[in-house]
């Protein structure tokens, strides 16, 4: 899937005086020539990695929106999705070679931090699994998965240079349905409405975050054929229980 649309339709064209948005713009229209050259998932430093696609665009829209709350420490996010994002196995395996480069004690705490909180909710969580599997939508309330994200140390993202591409857009874009309508910002509560306040400057005024969906597109075609597992059944099974 291709980038449809670039920065200048998503501002409200009745209005001249549409605040500055640095070199967004550009970078959109560079990523929308990039995607579909994209081959691998975290493994190279250019345009051919998604990863650094999605960075660049990433790093002009906090530039564009600086009050955005989304930066490294901050881990909204990582408690509020209960440990229910899935990644696919070419998103995990960085994950894997980076957390294999910690000091062992520090590894080992990791894995026995996962298993201490984790164990009475991976019955729970296999089920879940396999219903995603069956393209179902499981409902799922908090009491059921009291838990955060096993990559969450201390209030932050302890893979940050690593993490998956879902990680990297939260926050920033917006996302479209299947009829292609657009549906709310991709971001939690607080960023939400930090955003808002920025997304209508002045009366008349209404900009539009670019959508995530061609982003994600790209990772999803990378990884066309791969295991889909949720972030804490891919730690279970890659870092067994200690004996």
């Amino acid at each position: 899937m291709a980038l449809s649309e670039d920065f200048s339709t998503l501002a409200n064209q009745a209005a001249d005086d549409v605040p500055p948005l640095g070199s967004l713009h550009a970078t959109l229209g560079q990523a929308r020539a990039a995607l579909p050259r994209v081959d691998n998932v975290g493994r190279t430093g250019d345009a051919s990695n998604g990863y650094v696609v999605i960075d660049r665009v990433v790093a002009d829209l906090r530039q564009a929106f600086p009050e955005s709350l989304c930066a490294p420490g901050c881990g909204r996010c990582c408690q509020m999705h209960r440990a229910l994002i899935r990644v696919y196995r070419s998103e995990w395996e960085p994950v894997v070679d980076h957390l294999l480069t910690w000091p062992t004690d520090r590894f080992q705490g990791l894995v026995a931090a996962f298993y201490q909180a984790y164990d009475p909710y991976l019955d729970r969580l296999h089920a879940l699994q396999a219903s995603l599997d069956r393209h179902e939508r499981p409902a799922v309330t908090e009491a059921e998965l009291p838990v955060s994200c096993p990559m969450l140390v201390a209030g932050s993202c302890s893979v940050y240079p690593v993490r998956p591409a879902i990680c990297r857009g939260y926050g920033h874009f917006e996302l479209t349905n299947d009829t292609g309508d657009r549906t709310d910002i991709f971001a939690c509560p607080a960023q939400r409405d930090v955003l808002q306040a920025q997304l209508e400057p002045m009366p008349g005024v209404r900009i539009r975050l670019p959508t995530f969906n061609p982003f994600y597109q790209a990772i999803a075609d990378v990884c066309d054929g791969e295991e889909k597992l949720l972030i804490p059944l891919w730690f279970e099974r890659t870092f067994p229980r200690p004996v």
